[in-house]
């Protein structure tokens, strides 16, 4: 068995804290993750903000298109609310104000940008540059043209190509365009046989699955030998890292 798997926050510790916001990112760092999970556009002015929709209405009290408001505006808006009393005037944070807190703790951060437009990725990869953290970073995407830029701009930093269904062999489609690693939600990596996962190794990819949030089903992508689980619950997958009693109880309870 390979050694435990990353734990990998999604959109933060995002049962505890409105995701994507610094709060939730703050959570997720106490609760052991390895890495954070979170989604990039920019804003009118250029800037990547840390917000998972193309629209403000889901996660804030504002209304329309990320892209057409700039970081100020955006910065009047309540991020919380719409979660619980406890996190109202949590705002939407800039990338860059969530380096600032994950090199003190040295967490790493997976990136997925979201949108396709502008110069997003060189945005993305002149902060990565600035808190110099080519080595701590993961940038993903439904998208491989964003990938292939990302790979243009900077050939060491790690790609992650994000999928729920493809037409063609994910691992012809990643080493198609120098992915590092295949991020694949649950009920994908479910269906696969040991031996395709130890192709995926084999072709020197990692492999990631998403949004994994039950314990068995934790338990289960462990054995599987996945390289990390991103889960709404980074607190119960690192207390199933430290407990293996607990890991044998939930896969006795695993239900295909």
């Amino acid at each position: 068995m390979k050694k435990f798997p990353l734990n990998i926050a999604h959109r933060g510790a995002s049962t505890s804290a409105p995701e994507n916001t610094m709060p939730a990112f703050e959570r997720a760092i106490k609760d052991h993750c390895d890495c954070i999970e979170l989604d990039v556009h920019l804003s009118h002015d250029n800037i990547p903000v840390v917000i998972h929709d193309e629209t403000l209405n889901r996660t804030t009290n504002g209304y329309g298109r990320v892209s057409d408001f700039t970081v100020c505006e955006l910065k009047k808006l309540d991020a919380g609310k719409y979660f619980s009393k406890e996190f109202i005037n949590t705002k939407i944070p800039t990338l860059e104000e969530v380096f600032k807190l994950v090199v003190k703790y040295n967490t790493s951060l997976d990136i997925e940008i979201k949108q396709s437009t502008g110069d997003i990725e060189k945005k993305v990869i002149d902060l990565i540059f600035k808190y110099n953290y080519e080595n701590k970073v993961i940038i993903t995407s439904f998208n491989p043209k964003s990938l292939v830029t990302t790979k243009k701009l900077c050939p060491n930093i790690e790609t992650g190509l994000l999928f729920f269904l493809l037409q063609r062999d994910p691992i012809d489609s990643a080493k198609k365009i120098n992915a590092n690693a295949l991020c694949a939600n649950f009920n994908f990596v479910n269906t696969l046989n040991k031996e395709y996962i130890k192709k995926i190794s084999d072709n020197n990819l990692k492999l990631f699955t998403f949004t994994v949030n039950k314990k068995s089903d934790m338990v289960h992508m462990i054995k599987k030998n996945v390289d990390g689980i991103i889960t709404n619950n980074p607190y119960e997958l690192y207390k199933l890292k430290t407990n293996p009693f607990k890991r044998l109880f939930y896969s006795l309870n695993f239900k295909k």
